[in-house]
């Protein structure tokens, strides 16, 4: 994915009943924890406003995602359909 504009774009969404898959084509300078921290925190930032009167019985809690994640790689050129 070529964009020399950004640091990260996405590439692909999936997931399951609970938890998502990404897979992001970021630049090498960028620091997936970072970039993880910036998703965790909108997301749950826009889907609380969103949707805060159903979402209140359930997270009650501030935390809202799992702290923990996982960072894999791909060839950039294999996934590619």
């Amino acid at each position: 994915m070529e964009n020399h504009n950004r640091l990260s774009s996405h590439a692909e969404f999936g997931g399951e009943v609970d938890h998502v898959h990404l897979l992001i084509d970021i630049h090498p300078a960028l620091d997936t924890s970072v970039l993880n921290n910036n998703l965790k925190t909108a997301s749950a930032r826009r889907t609380r406003n969103h949707f805060a009167e159903h979402l209140a019985p359930f997270y009650a809690k501030l935390l809202f995602w799992h702290r923990a994640y996982y960072v894999g790689s791909v060839d950039g050129e294999r996934w590619r359909p």
